[in-house]
């Protein structure tokens, strides 16, 4: 009995429920148990340099140890990668996603879109759109071959369009 009270104190959440008292039921909409607004969302915008056409992350506050802020109290951060995420959804709610990378591989999300029963075309104008403000080399999607293969097609016409959707 002990250790079975040794346990419930342990657990929290939806882990409790399944794990402790046997309920089927999931943390919806959840993937960290510990996850934060505070800790895990930035508030900033993305900023093209017009010369180098560098794309920097201004970041309020700042973010790393030692961050240099700008007079407006923004850390600038170069972003290096670019890639992509597709769950098209279908009659549940859909999302393409922007993730920028900087030099230590730490990955911000710097777009997204957010849809309800979308058809291929809608994602793939939606795409076209985002490729021609961020430099994305990958889009990963969801494993729907008819999905990824409309979408390379839509975006080989495209601005700079090529094959880039990978399942």
């Amino acid at each position: 009995m002990r250790y079975l009270e040794q346990l419930r104190e342990t657990m929290s959440g939806a882990t409790l429920e399944r794990l402790f008292r046997g309920i089927w039921c999931s943390a919806q909409g959840r993937v960290w148990e510990p996850w934060s607004p505070a800790v895990h969302m930035l508030l900033g915008r993305t900023e093209r340099d017009e010369e180098s056409g560098r794309i920097y992350l201004l970041v309020q506050g700042g973010v790393r140890p030692n961050a240099v802020l700008d007079a407006d109290g923004f850390e600038r951060i170069e972003l290096h990668k670019f890639i992509g995420s597709q769950d098209i959804g279908h009659e549940e709610p859909g999302v393409a996603q922007v993730w920028g990378l900087d030099s230590d591989s730490r990955m911000y999300m710097v777009a997204e879109v957010y849809r309800t029963k979308w058809d291929h075309n809608e994602w793939a104008e939606a795409w076209a759109e985002l490729l021609e403000e961020f430099p994305v080399r990958l889009i990963v999607t969801d494993h729907d071959p008819s999905f990824q293969k409309n979408l390379n097609h839509k975006l080989r016409r495209a601005p700079g369009g090529r094959p880039i959707v990978r399942g």
